[in-house]
């Protein structure tokens, strides 16, 4: 089992430090050093497999940490505008456990997923547990620290923050153990539902959120609080370990969750969202201009050139003309305001600017088009 975790580790490695290459050979100028470099480095990853261990580790935990913050410490600000009578433990039922229910981590395609069985051949069974081991752990100890640094706030004690952590855990092994039976049982794949997926995502969230806002009077923590939900997770743990121990389907189902035909189409998908906003329309191949004008005579690259500003016109101008409206906007809105309220407003803004001229260069990135138009040109 922690040979095909260290496995798992290795290959992470291998693609982010992989990543980080091409992105090095892509960059003008920095790129001429990296001319001759290959994707090798086997030493170097090999190192990175293991030191990796403690990275996953920190990364999970501030990844918890962070998600804590997002998923309870914001509710609580926004929406329970510190009211005590607000019971943040509602959030942490709806957007720690009941969402666990529908996020079965073993029977869903990844890229190193698919490496490590269809490429490496990797033994199933081997993989499965190694796996859960890995997710399972990383994500309690990341988990249990954001919910310790809420103590306090969110969590009455550290000790009622690990009894929490360890109740999600033990939900999560229930959930693999669940979609395991239904795939073997049904056939049945969480992942094509996808709409259904998303539905129940929001209906979750959203019914959260809503009964922290509108239902004060409900109380999360009595449901994961109480004896009797303690006793019936601990039950499912147990048996969930179990029959993740002794199912014998791994061979199939993780076969099928990364079978060819999906890997391609999850490829494809990724690459139509890369050029989703510079995809053309039919009516952009049109080699004529509107109104019945012939196209240009001209040759070579001032015809190519002037053939791609045509068809591309549109994410030229658009951008220009939305951003445009927005500054004038703001000036209208500053004049209005210096006009009817403020007389010095413009005075005091050039002063707080003088010392925050930086900002400018953060506002003149924003105002740029140059992305766009760039994988436009790449693309297209």
């Amino acid at each position: 089992m922690f040979p095909n975790m260290m496995t798992m580790m290795k290959l992470e490695a291998s693609i982010f430090l992989n990543g980080v290459l091409y992105f090095l050979k892509k960059i003008p100028l920095v790129k001429k050093l990296f001319v001759s470099a290959s994707y090798g480095f086997i030493s170097m990853k090999r190192v990175l497999g293991y030191v990796s261990f403690v990275y996953q580790l920190l990364f999970s935990s501030l990844k918890s940490i962070l998600l804590a913050l997002v998923f309870l410490l914001l509710p609580m600000v926004f929406l329970g505008q510190g009211d005590p009578g607000r019971k943040p433990l509602t959030l942490v039922l709806f957007f720690y456990g009941l969402t666990r229910l529908f996020m079965p981590t073993l029977l869903e395609l990844n890229k190193s997923k698919f490496i490590l069985l269809k490429e490496l051949k990797m033994e199933p069974v081997g993989y499965a547990k190694a796996f859960l081991l890995k997710k399972e752990g990383f994500k309690f100890l990341g988990r249990t620290l954001g919910f310790l640094l809420l103590t306090g706030v969110v969590m009455k004690s550290p000790l009622e923050a690990l009894y929490i952590s360890l109740l999600i855990t033990g939900l999560g092994l229930g959930t693999e153990a669940l979609h395991l039976f239904l795939y073997k049982k049904k056939r049945f794949l969480l992942e094509e539902h996808s709409i259904s997926l998303i539905f129940l995502y929001l209906l979750l969230f959203g019914g959260g959120a809503a009964l922290f806002y509108y239902g004060p009077s409900f109380d999360g923590g009595r449901i994961l609080l109480h004896p009797v939900t303690g006793i019936l997770v601990a039950l499912v743990t147990f048996i969930s370990i179990a029959y993740i121990r002794s199912y014998d389907y791994y061979m199939e189902a993780l076969l099928a969750v990364t079978s060819y035909e999906k890997m391609e189409k999850m490829n494809n998908a990724m690459a139509e969202a890369r050029v989703a906003d510079v995809k053309l329309r039919e009516s952009d191949y049109n080699l004529e201009e509107e109104k019945g004008k012939k196209s240009s005579e001209k040759e070579g690259y001032a015809y190519l050139h002037e053939l791609f500003i045509r068809r591309h016109g549109r994410f030229f101008r658009k951008p220009i003309y939305v951003k445009s409206a927005l500054v004038v906007g703001v000036f209208v809105i500053l004049g209005f305001v210096k006009v009817f309220f403020e007389e010095d407003l413009f005075n005091t803004m050039a002063t707080e600017l003088t010392g925050s001229y930086t900002l400018f260069i953060f506002l003149m990135y924003m105002l740029s088009n140059s992305q766009r138009d760039t994988k436009a040109m790449f693309y297209n």
